[in-house]
């Protein structure tokens, strides 16, 4: 019976050192969702939204984002008709296409990087000459505004209570399995 447990200890050590040999070359990739946190245009419009940035671990930077949730004012929430740049300093959206009589361009600039465990906040400073650094232009829609941001960050979306409990339970649980076959 002793000589049984060595010889599965063994093939499961074995079974271990294979398979951590391999998965770093495998690993999945991970996802952040992250929201627009009180972003206020300056005409005291609220800019909502939320997207996922999927990453490899170990290179958050190198990752990409996709947006789910969208809401400009003076816009709206068509994400059908907007390019949209997603990078860890900032965010940038246009109109896929060129209208004589509408436009749309926004750039939100970090204060510092987007990051999954900090909210970055947005810049709201302006230069010499009134130019903000996070600007907002949306004009034939409606309504008109060009200006900057008067408050906002980009903030990861907590993980909920469950989540945690689920976590700690997977780590108990493994933790378990690895006492009974030691």
């Amino acid at each position: 019976m002793t000589q049984e447990r060595s010889v599965n200890g063994a093939y499961h050590g074995l079974l271990a050192a294979m398979l951590l040999a391999v998965l770093p070359a495998v690993a999945p990739a991970a996802t952040v969702d992250f929201f627009f946190d009180d972003l206020v245009v300056g005409n005291g419009q609220p800019m909502t939204g939320r997207f996922s940035w999927t990453y490899t671990p170990g290179d958050f930077e190198n990752g990409s984002g996709q947006f789910t949730e969208l809401n400009i004012p003076g816009y709206g929430s068509d994400l059908s008709g907007l390019a949209i740049t997603i990078a860890v300093e900032g965010i940038e959206f246009s109109l896929t296409t060129s209208f004589h009589d509408k436009e749309l361009d926004i750039n939100l600039r970090l204060l510092s990087p987007l990051s999954p465990d900090a909210s970055a906040p947005v810049d709201l400073s302006q230069d010499a000459a009134g130019n903000y650094a996070s600007k907002f232009v949306v004009s034939g829609f409606g309504s008109t505004y060009r200006g900057g941001f008067i408050s906002g960050s980009v903030s990861p979306v907590p993980l909920p209570g469950s989540a945690w409990l689920l976590l700690g339970g997977l780590s108990a649980l493994g933790l378990g399995i690895g006492r009974r076959s030691a």
